[in-house]
């Protein structure tokens, strides 16, 4: 029967297994399958859209045998508007 334990404290552990910030730059890039990822490319291109939509990068993939090229675009940068609630007091 197992144990009783507390979970371990410390650093949380990252929760990516890519370094997808360092890939949003706009630039092509191939990717193989055993050597850059191990999952299916069908999954790993899945991967990179979900991770897309969460930062709000345009993502595009393409699956090409046991290869994925993807390109990972960031967002365009907008100019901020600040929203000012007024509350109006009547007498």
């Amino acid at each position: 029967m197992p144990e009783n334990k507390d979970f371990p404290s410390g650093p949380k552990p990252k929760r990516t297994w890519y370094p997808w910030k360092e890939w949003a730059d706009g630039e092509v890039r191939k990717f193989v399958r055993g050597e850059d990822f191990v999952v299916s490319p069908y999954q790993f291109s899945t991967a990179a859209k979900r991770m897309g939509g969460r930062h709000g990068w345009e993502v595009k993939a393409v699956v090409d045998g046991d290869s994925v090229f993807l390109r990972i675009t960031p967002p365009k940068t907008k100019k901020k508007t600040k929203v000012v609630r007024v509350k109006v007091v009547k007498k």
